[in-house]
């Protein structure tokens, strides 16, 4: 059948598509069940200092991020994309399982097991995804859309229970159930591709002994570098500022490797990736210093009934979900009219909305004075930053088709979704300004203090950066034009 057949003829989606998305929404529910407790769980559990919990999840959300980068390799060059999503899912299962056994030694081997089975797991089972599709199959932009909101669903149940399980169940009972949520992606996996016949979906990779026993000792090594970055923040910095130095290298590569046309547009690519770094570490504070600032000083009472920290995360998921499909429409509604911004203009109104998000937590701060602060602030700033991820996340992974030579674009790919990574490690250090210190855990006063300093201190950061990105618009476009 020809393409326009395809078009005009096919309106529904590949059978296929729903296994996808129910498998990545189990898994996804695992892993933020996790990146929700993680801080609480140091600190309550394994009685850890802020700031260790604080560095510890930073390093957690970097590695998860670069891990990726490897699981693809392994992907290409060894195991294929179905191989790779079933190895994954089990590695990421054991990782979680580990986190239900006691002690710090399980926890940090359970947590770097996990970020390698994601980095296998997560992106294999994207790109198989656009195997379902033929060429110039107009379904597959808005099968793609589908499958990025079911998993948001899954992070917005995850992100809702989590706190509930505690409460009720405890720890062990709570990360059982991600370790269940694994083992339902498998076996979703697993039979969904052999009742639709898709057992041969995405390039045939010949799987040897050869490439399974490489495969085996990359993953082997990667959990045991992910251990050693996860127990020494010294550590983790030196391979944040090496993975930094990496990153300028590939630029400088890719650089001077492509045409006079691109070597301007991979410029404005790069200081775009460092507006996107930016942007996640402050983010992913939402994991970090909000969590605890959510525990400690926002009124969590609602009729009543005491709301868990971790549950707020929630609000910004349904932010995603209800806002993901008019922003769409608006970008397309613009398109047509030939005003549809830039992509530093994007990048810079996703900044713009992350400042205004800081500015409500700490307006809501200051106005609180000894009283607890109100949630409406939080409901505001998540709502806000929802549509600043919007606006920006979408857009990087759009750039990279347009600024990136073809012959660089998987490659780039997986530096824009790096720099979350980065992003996540910076935010960990970020979130150092919001410890507060053991002898001053029962001083409400002295509490909101810190967190109003630190939350000036990410307005601050923010609104520089935004300026920046402001400022920085004409020259990008000039860049991006091919002009100097």
């Amino acid at each position: 059948m020809s393409s326009k057949g395809l078009n005009t003829k096919k309106i529904k989606q590949p059978k296929g598509l729903n296994i996808f998305c129910i498998s990545i929404f189990f898994e996804r529910y695992g892993f933020y069940i996790i990146q929700a407790l993680l801080v609480l769980y140091l600190i309550q559990f394994f009685h850890t200092t802020n700031a260790l919990a604080y560095s510890i999840l930073g390093s957690f959300i970097a590695l998860c991020y670069i891990m990726p980068l490897i699981g693809g390799a392994v992907a290409d060059k060894y195991l294929g994309l179905k191989r790779t999503m079933f190895v994954g899912a089990i590695i990421e299962g054991l990782g979680m399982f580990l986190l239900v056994l006691p002690g710090m030694y399980a926890l940090y081997f359970g947590l770097a097991t996990i970020a390698i089975g994601m980095g296998l797991l997560k992106p294999a089972a994207s790109s198989l995804v656009g195997f379902l599709y033929e060429k110039e199959d107009t379904r597959q932009d808005s099968g793609y859309t589908l499958f990025y909101s079911i998993f948001n669903c899954g992070i917005m149940l995850a992100t809702f229970t989590s706190g509930y399980l505690v409460r009720y169940y405890g720890w062990q009972i709570t990360f059982s159930s991600t370790v269940l949520a694994l083992i339902i992606t498998y076996f979703i996996l697993y039979f969904g591709l052999k009742l639709y016949k898709l057992e041969d979906i995405g390039p045939n990779v010949k799987t040897t002994l050869k490439g399974s026993l490489i495969s085996t000792v990359i993953v082997i090594i990667c959990i045991l570098i992910g251990y050693i970055i996860l127990k020494s923040n010294t550590i983790a910095i030196a391979a944040f500022i090496i993975v930094c130095i990496a990153v300028i290298c590939i630029f400088i590569y890719c650089i001077a490797k492509s045409e006079k046309e691109y070597k301007t547009k991979l410029v404005s690519f790069f200081l775009l990736l460092v507006i996107s770094t930016i942007f996640w570490a402050m983010y992913m504070q939402m994991f970090l210093s909000i969590t605890m600032y959510i525990k400690n000083v926002v009124n969590k009472d609602l009729l009543g009934f005491i709301i868990p920290a971790p549950a707020f995360a929630g609000l910004e998921s349904i932010g995603v979900i209800l806002f993901g499909y008019p922003l769409a429409k608006l970008w397309i509604a613009l398109g047509k009219k030939k005003r549809n911004p830039s992509f530093p203009t994007k990048f810079s109104i996703g900044m713009l909305l992350l400042l205004i998000s800081f500015g409500a937590l700490a307006f809501g701060t200051m106005i609180s004075g000894s009283s607890l602060v109100n949630p409406i602030w939080i409901l505001l700033a998540y709502l806000i930053l929802a549509v600043g991820e919007l606006v920006l996340s979408p857009t990087g992974l759009s750039m990279v088709n347009v600024l990136v030579p073809e012959k660089f674009n998987g490659l780039m790919m997986g530096v824009f979704l790096l720099t979350i990574g980065l992003g996540g490690k910076l935010a960990g250090m970020l979130a150092q300004f919001a410890n507060v210190p053991q002898h001053l855990q029962n001083n409400t006063a002295a509490i909101e203090s810190i967190y109003s300093h630190a939350f000036n201190v990410y307005v601050l950061i923010t609104a520089v950066f935004t300026i920046i990105s402001f400022l920085l618009i004409p020259y990008i476009n000039r860049k991006i034009k091919g002009q100097n």
